[in-house]
Order: structure tokens, then sequence, then C-alpha cells
């Protein structure tokens, strides 16, 4: 039985150090606690995404070597027409029953959350385990580490402009040789 689910959900376009650090700092504090990492399967806003499978594939290059963190399928599953958090945090309360879910984001988002369809509603069925980011402080009650300062959309924008070597380090090297390979934000 699950006491602790933490739900990473986003767009991972592509997945950086930071998303990988943020994972593994949960499955080192709370080692008990199930960590989901999905990608959303269309974005909110209607931004332009790789399609589902690559960044599913991305993702399990990112965290291949986390045998605690868990890659879902749960927004393909449920198939939405746009992403909603609140769907899957009723559908996870299905699946894990006396579960206490936390919903992992960076602290750029916390501003926008009374925009999330239902955030009301998220309060009541989950608690936000917020990652502090470069010019976005956040007091964490348990000491969080800030995150590192990269975005996917900077990474992207390096790539497309030919500029790989800027992402070494910033991409998880299996997750770089394979945009790499496949020429995906070119």
């Amino acid at each position: 039985m699950v006491k602790q689910l933490f739900f990473y959900g986003g767009s991972f376009n592509p997945p950086h150090i930071s998303h990988v650090f943020a994972a593994n700092y949960l499955t080192s504090i709370f080692p008990d606690a199930l960590t989901l990492v999905a990608p959303i399967l269309r974005h909110a806003y209607h931004k332009k995404l790789p399609c589902f499978e690559t960044r599913y594939q991305l993702l399990k290059l990112a965290f291949q070597d986390m045998p605690r963190v868990t890659i879902s399928r749960i927004e393909q599953e449920l198939n939405l027409p746009n992403s909603r958090t609140i769907a899957c945090i009723h559908e996870l309360k299905i699946r894990y029953p006396g579960a206490k879910i936390y919903i992992v984001i960076g602290s750029d988002l916390v501003v926008d959350l009374p925009n999330w369809k239902n955030a009301d509603e998220l309060h009541e069925h989950a608690e936000f385990f917020v990652f502090p980011r470069p010019g976005y402080p956040y007091e964490s009650p348990l000491q969080t580490p800030e995150l590192v300062d990269v975005s996917s959309s900077m990474l992207r924008e390096r790539i497309a402009s030919g500029q790989i070597e800027l992402c070494r380090g910033l991409i998880p090297k299996r997750v770089l040789d394979y945009i790499v390979e496949h020429g995906l934000y070119s």
C-alpha cells in the first residue's frame, strides 16, 4: 500500500537535470513514497509539444537509473482534451486509496496556481511540494534546495541554434544523445 505519492507532471520538453534532481531528492528524503513522473498529453495553454511517445521515451532515458521513479502514462490513459492536474489527482486517489498525494512544482508556478483549473479543489485533495527556482524565492518547510538555473525553453533554443555543447551537463547524456540522434528541436 502506498502511503505517500509525489505526482510530478509537466511537459518535460526536454527533461533536464533539475527534473532529475527533484525526483532524486524526493526518493532520497521519502524512500517509501512513490514518485510518479507524468508527461502531459496536451498543453493546457496549447503550446506545441513533441508527441507524447517522444517525451515519454526521453523521460525513460532520463530516469532509467532511478528505480524508485515511475514514468506514468496517466494523462495518455485519461485522454482529456487539455491537461488537467485535477483529473490526474482524482484518478490517483482511485488507484492509490488512502495515499497522501503531493503535487510537485517549481516555485515559478506558485503565482499561477490560482489560475489552474479547479485550483481550490486541488488543495482539498493534495498538497503542493514546491522546489525553489532561481528568481522565484520560496520558503519550504523542509529547507528544500534550490533547483539549478535551467529551463526547457532555454535548452530548446540552444539546440535549435546548434549550441549542443552548451546543453551538456544540463540535460542527462542519454537524453541529449537521443535528441541529437533524432534531430529533435532543430
